[in-house]
């Protein structure tokens, strides 16, 4: 795209049917993204309906190329799937070349074996000279000057490439490429569910096993890992409901013709309850895919799987709830039988459905579920968020789990919607079902299942002696200690939704946005205008205040279900953060192209996690580099370098805490990895937890050290860990020096009162006291003194 002004208006070029469009309007830029817009959403419709009509998998392909042509105004366009068996692509559907379907190509060869073989998107003008470039005999595609091949990726499996051209020797629009990719991710799926109808085909004898359901139901006290701070107490519901599945006893009726008609009934239910999953996870959060509920729509309606399931009722004379329950763990054990990565990850997609039929088949007082006018604590062993979605997130209202660790995907999102959660409580869902209350300690990382009220009352005892008095404070003012230092005090965020809450508060702009939650909650990489999109919207939401975009933190307890990390022995220490950022440009450059791209409003810094050493940010600053020069080159404009910066959590980076500082313009402090590298303890554990001490001496020193040398180059530094949300911390931040917080938003309106009523210089007095001690429970003895003589009062 390029941009002029003339007299007032503004001329747009786009791609295509875009330019004759362009031509007609002199305010067509936001116009023309919309149509693009509503031309997706139609084909995927299409997509849809074609699923619901039971129409194959080929039928639905070639319907979808005829109305990428007309929608995006090309010529060509065409699907190439990947045959396993002959290692070739094969042409399935296509509009606009004149090669028959079925013709298989090599992968070895030509532009698009090469995007399929790089999983990369190519985009280009002029395609025979591409270096890949092979002349498809007999194809009429020498016509068509313009080529774009998108991968088709099926969680971490290419399934097949989608190839658009055009007559025009033009590269297409980055708006017409982002759509197109887009669509792609969708069109994967549907081409991955023919391996499943293969498998659906496949009507073996039903193996009927009866199940033994035992529950427990005891008042027991349960330690684990505090994630979110907050106390809670209320009913609990399993959401990961195995113990609900493996309850359903293998009943044997007479009249078949009224199972038919249940099992009907709860199929259409199910796959309406799953269109409007999908909708309200697009709606409460932005980043979210709900791609992983179009899946589900796919089994649902698939004629093999659902005539399983009939059979079951017609030929064994089981109820409608047992066959769907033995029909989806015949196909679940065919899953994991075939070792093929990509049936596997559906597992846990073909559970959830079979849950959900049975859900309708069975009276609510057997399967209870909560619904719009239920408010509970939700136990699980691991609970991801496409699980939180499927209900109102008021509704959560605390959060309890077997596994999982402080920085999990599912630990940052209890915290950004301030929900109480513990986790790593081992055995939890041994011990409790739904229905029993549970009592969540988030401060102390504790869970009581059904407490007595004697345990109740000692518990509120002991909850009144702990929680700070929060006085009435003036929130909308910029915070100032006692002695009128400005501290600055920011947000940590993992979603757009979360600048609401921020936004409660006067706030010092975003300290910390975790793009990590972004691809933890995709089926596949988010496209760049995607991220782009939504970069650009923080930014925008926080001007004129400024927002550190912390680079993608993966690997270690955050893993990616579509990305390989390799079976580690010790993840935390292993291939994680910047690390595959710096291995994996294909997953790099398009994450900073887009920060970049939203950068220019210049309200944005960058932020790398996981610095191990200088030469970490020399290898990051040579490739932001390579970047930006290449969006000159594109844009035809000067692009301005961000400030970038970071983060100092490891022994190493602060031992060469100098030199890195005269290579960024920022750091950042992260203690949560800070601790947990200084001590050698995993904070996620349980067993080691007493082990992991961010008030000991040796932890405040260090802190002390990077302070003081970011000072001396005149460097602004920030911490953006747990510490800096925790009240008792404060008088420590102060004394050593900082001046910048970033936290949860709910903790802003208990951290600034308590900014407000300490002096530096008394904090800073503190400090040099309790650098002295030895021990972790000295110095928490000395600062709660210090608290009390502030006048903060404990009640």
């Amino acid at each position: 795209m390029f941009m002029r002004c003339c007299g007032g208006a503004i001329e747009i070029c786009l791609f295509d049917g875009i330019v004759n469009f362009a031509q007609k309007n002199t305010n067509i830029w936001t116009k023309s993204v919309v149509v693009l817009k509503d031309s997706v959403v139609e084909i995927l419709k299409a997509v849809t309906d074609a699923i619901i009509n039971h129409e194959d998998v080929s039928t639905i392909l070639n319907k979808t190329v005829t109305l990428i042509c007309q929608k995006l105004i090309v010529e060509c366009c065409s699907v190439y799937t990947y045959d396993r068996q002959d290692e070739k692509l094969i042409l399935v559907a296509t509009e606009g070349l004149e090669k028959a379907i079925g013709y298989k190509m090599s992968i070895e060869s030509g532009i698009t074996g090469h995007v399929f073989k790089t999983r990369r998107q190519i985009n280009i003008a002029n395609p025979d000279k591409h270096p890949e470039f092979v002349y498809f005999k007999n194809s009429g595609e020498e016509k068509f000057h313009s080529y774009m091949g998108i991968p088709m990726m099926a969680g971490n499996s290419c399934v097949g490439v989608l190839v658009i051209q055009s007559c025009k020797a033009r590269k297409f629009h980055e708006d017409i490429a982002d759509l197109a990719v887009n669509l792609s991710s969708q069109l994967a799926i549907v081409v991955a569910n023919a391996d499943i109808e293969r498998i659906f085909k496949d009507h073996t004898d039903q193996q009927v096993q009866a199940e033994l359901h035992e529950s427990a139901n005891k008042d027991i006290s349960v330690e684990g890992v505090s994630i979110s701070q907050g106390t809670v107490y209320s009913p609990i519901f399993m959401l990961q409901s195995d113990d609900y599945w493996n309850d359903i006893e293998i009943r044997y009726i007479e009249n078949r013709k009224k199972e038919h008609k249940k099992l009907k009934s709860a199929i259409k239910k199910a796959i309406k309850e799953t269109i409007e999953i999908q909708d309200r996870a697009a709606k409460v959060f932005i980043e979210a895919d709900a791609s992983i509920f179009f899946a589900q729509l796919l089994f649902l309606e698939d004629p093999n799987f659902v005539s399983d399931i009939e059979q079951g009722i017609e030929f064994h004379g089981m109820d409608a709830a047992s066959s769907v329950k033995v029909t989806v763990e015949k196909y679940i054990d065919k899953f994991k039988a075939s070792q093929d990565t990509q049936l596997m990850e559906r597992c846990m997609d073909l559970m959830d459905i079979g849950l959900r039929i049975i859900q309708y088949l069975l009276d609510s007082k057997e399967y209870p579920r909560p619904n719009d006018n239920q408010r509970m604590i939700f136990v699980g062993d691991d609970i991801m968020p496409s699980d939180l979605m499927r209900v109102s997130t008021e509704n959560i209202l605390g959060i309890a789990c077997a596994l999982g660790g402080a920085t999990s995907h599912t630990a940052i999102l209890a915290r950004s919607l301030g929900i109480p959660a513990v986790m790593g409580l081992d055995g939890i869902k041994e011990i409790c079902t739904t229905g029993d209350k549970l009592l969540i300690d988030g401060e102390e990382g504790r869970v009581i299942v059904n407490p007595s009220n004697a345990t109740l009352k000692a518990y509120d005892e002991k909850l009144n002696q702990c929680q700070l008095e929060i006085f009435d404070e003036d929130l909308s003012e910029p915070t100032f200690t006692d002695d009128g230092k400005r501290i600055q005090v920011m947000g940590n965020i993992c979603m757009v939704s979360d600048m609401n809450a921020l936004k409660k508060y006067q706030n010092d702009g975003v300290g910390l946005y975790r793009t990590e939650f972004m691809y933890m909650i995709h089926e596949t990489f988010p496209a760049e205008n995607e991220q782009y999109r939504i970069y650009r919207s923080i930014a925008k939401m926080a001007h004129p205040n400024t927002v550190t975009i912390r680079a993608l933190d993966i690997g270690g307890d955050k893993p990616l279900k579509y990305f390989d990390c390799n079976d580690e022995s010790d993840p935390m220490l292993g291939f994680r953060s910047i690390r595959i950022l710096l291995q994996h440009r294909e997953i790099f450059e398009p994450h900073m192209r887009a920060m970049l791209r939203a950068g220019q409003r210049g309200n944005i810094k960058i932020l790398f996690p996981m610095v191990a050493h200088y030469e970490d940010i020399i290898a990051v600053k040579e490739i932001l580099a390579e970047i930006v020069e290449d969006l000159n080159n594109w844009y035809g404009k000067r692009f301005k370098m961000p400030q970038i910066g970071a983060m100092v959590e490891m022994p190493s980076t602060v031992w060469q805490i100098e030199e890195i500082l005269k290579e960024v313009d920022f750091i950042s402090i992260g203690t949560n990895d800070l601790v947990q590298y200084l001590f050698a303890v995993d904070r996620g554990n349980s067993k080691v937890s007493d082990y992991f001490k961010p008030m000991h001496p040796v932890v405040l020193k260090t802190l002390k050290h990077i302070v003081e040398s970011a000072n001396k180059k005149k460097k602004p530094v920030s911490l953006c860990g747990e510490i800096a949300g925790n009240p008792i911390f404060i008088p420590l931040l102060l004394g050593i020096g900082l001046t910048e917080l970033s936290m949860p938003p709910m903790m802003i309106p208990k951290i600034k009162p308590i900014i407000s009523k300490l002096n530096v210089e008394d904090c800073a007095g503190l400090v040099k006291k309790v650098l002295k001690l030895k021990t972790e429970a000295e110095v928490q003895k000395k600062v709660k003194r210090f608290i009390e003589k502030a006048g903060i009062k404990l009640t």
